[in-house]
């Protein structure tokens, strides 16, 4: 990565779309519509592909379908140029979850959208709202493989390593597979 673009990806912030119900591709096309009607953030978006996944589960005793059968998951990694201070993104993000249908009935249970805020750039937060980076991002392969799509070298505020240096370390083994190219927003 050359000097202009990681600079240019310093100022990004990141976040991970995922959802297991209804037409989740449409659902993160409206989702990535809203958030730019709403200002949340400037051009240019750099969008991943869109990858397929198992349920991930948080429990390493249990193997996730033990655990909660759900369908497999859509997921999406998006930065952004925010516009938003990082808890005004997240109300951002979770009006928009409930405009879409996102009902929380139970941790990790199977959703129709989940937009998660990943980092911000140059933050590094702990309150009861929002914690940044996301406390379990470097554990989820299904993050970490359409985040390194678009942006290996970006480093993570708070955690010292890039994008693809956590991916090789990352725990999870679970299969995730790109499915199809980035929709056009």
């Amino acid at each position: 990565m050359d000097e202009k673009t990681n600079y240019q990806i310093k100022s990004y912030a990141w976040l991970c779309m995922g959802g297991n119900l209804g037409d989740v591709k449409a659902s993160f096309q409206k989702a990535l519509s809203s958030l730019r009607s709403m200002g949340v953030w400037g051009s240019p978006l750099l969008c991943s592909g869109l990858y397929r996944s198992a349920y991930w589960s948080p429990s390493p005793a249990k193997t996730a379908a033990e655990e909660d059968p759900q369908p497999p998951y859509l997921n999406q990694v998006v930065g952004f140029i925010p516009l938003f201070s990082p808890i005004d993104t997240l109300h951002a993000f979770l009006k928009v979850e409930a405009q879409l249908g996102r009902v929380r009935l139970k941790r990790f249970g199977a959703r129709t959208i989940d937009l998660d805020l990943l980092c911000y750039p140059g933050s590094v937060c702990e309150s009861e709202e929002l914690i940044l980076p996301h406390p379990r991002l470097h554990l989820r392969r299904f993050v970490l493989t359409p985040w390194a799509e678009i942006a290996p070298g970006c480093e993570v505020p708070g955690l010292g390593q890039t994008v693809a240096q956590l991916l090789a370390q990352c725990p999870d083994e679970g299969e995730v597979v790109r499915v199809s190219d980035a929709p056009v927003i």
